[in-house]
């Protein structure tokens, strides 16, 4: 389990990333075991992310409720978010390979998880101000989709300075991430919620 001094660090890495601060990087903990410890920042991703879905939106669309549509069940949330986490730095273990960037596969990983609170913390406003009647789901939908632009490019950065890459293979990479989360989290919804 990480400490709350690892915690705090690697959150203040993000922060920086997220200003273009290369200096972020020395703020985690690049170890093997940094590198497991990262995954529990899940426990952090999972509050926002069951808050987001829950109040009307899989954080990777911006479809909002529908009368009459079921949402998935918290259980069934927590599942696919789980599934989702552990497959995406398994698939990059592969993608990294093939690629020749397998040397920075585990700097990257211990970013792209630590730096998945601040991209979720991001997202989540819209949908609380709509569940709070502030905006309504036309302007949710839209700053939505701002705060997302601006997630992808923060994951396009992380990706092109943690991989030591190329912005064209970074840009690759972050389209990867979109298609295959969202495939396997449909793919897992409907294994556990059919129909």
């Amino acid at each position: 389990m990480p400490s709350f001094a690892e915690i705090a660090s690697s959150l203040q890495g993000a922060i920086m990333l997220a200003r273009r601060d290369t200096a972020g990087f020395a703020c985690f903990t690049m170890t093997a075991d940094g590198f497991w410890r990262s995954f529990l920042a899940v426990l952090l991703v999972a509050p926002l992310y069951l808050a987001v879905s829950s109040l009307g939106s899989d954080p990777g669309t911006t479809e909002l409720p529908e009368g009459g549509r079921e949402s998935p069940s918290v259980l069934v949330r927590l599942v696919v978010l789980t599934v989702e986490w552990l497959a995406y730095p398994a698939a990059m273990a592969f993608v990294t390979r093939l690629l020749g960037l397998q040397h920075n596969y585990v700097p990257y990983v211990i970013v792209y998880n630590w730096s998945s609170v601040l991209a979720m913390a991001a997202v989540t406003p819209p949908f609380l101000l709509n569940a709070a009647g502030i905006i309504d789901t036309r302007a949710t939908v839209a700053l939505f989709v701002v705060l997302s632009l601006l997630v992808i490019y923060y994951r396009w950065y992380i990706a092109r300075t943690a991989l030591a890459t190329n912005g064209p293979t970074a840009a690759g990479i972050v389209a990867f991430d979109f298609v295959f989360s969202m495939f396997v989290g449909i793919g897992v919804e409907r294994l556990l919620n059919p129909g």
